[in-house]
């Protein structure tokens, strides 16, 4: 069963994420510890997702640490595509394909695993955006264009299509992030 541990140094800001990865009966647990530096301040931010089998969030937990003030937020899917932030059904989010997650690279590999793109294929499709530091929840359309032939893939282009924002990712076996311009770069 896969058990693992990655750590993150963050580019353009200040900052580490130390994430544990571990395959449970029916899916897969993570935990992270990240802190960033902000204009408004330092950020600690500790979260845990409980994933089924297909890398699809049940459950997301979230507490916020800024300048003392701790936040928190529960994101849960109820079915396939309906949410629930903070036991509140979002129809807004409906038919979103999973969390993302404004500090962390993780949540890429959440849509990576699910949409199972074949060699320069891409999609679209609209995650649930988690806004750090303002903890808001909204959709955010998004694309995935793999780039390369290799078993498993290796090389993803990003593109936030409400932000403009594109860049190359470059995964692992897992498709965790080792290297994502502009972003984060793994330490281990």
């Amino acid at each position: 069963m896969l058990a693992l541990t990655r750590i993150w140094r963050r580019i353009g800001l200040q900052g580490l994420e130390h994430l544990t990865l571990q395959e449970v009966a029916g899916g897969y647990i993570a935990d992270s510890v990240l802190s960033v530096e902000v204009e408004l301040g330092g950020i600690t931010c500790e979260y845990h997702f409980e994933l089924d089998e297909h890398w699809r969030t049940k459950s997301f937990t979230l507490t916020q640490n800024q300048v003392g003030e701790d936040r928190k937020l529960r994101i849960d899917r109820m079915g396939q595509c309906e949410w629930q932030v903070d036991g509140v059904a979002r129809p807004d989010l409906k038919d979103c394909l999973d969390l993302d997650l404004a500090v962390s690279p993780f949540t890429n590999t959440l849509a990576i695993q699910q949409l199972k793109l074949g060699p320069n294929e891409a999609k679209e499709m609209t995650a649930v955006y988690v806004k750090i530091p303002q903890m808001e929840v909204v959709p955010a359309r998004q694309r995935y264009q793999r780039l390369d032939p290799a078993e498993p893939p290796r090389r993803f282009l990003y593109s936030g299509l409400d932000t403009g924002f594109i860049e190359e990712i470059t995964v692992d076996e897992y498709a965790l992030v080792e290297s994502y311009p502009r972003f984060a770069e793994r330490l281990g």
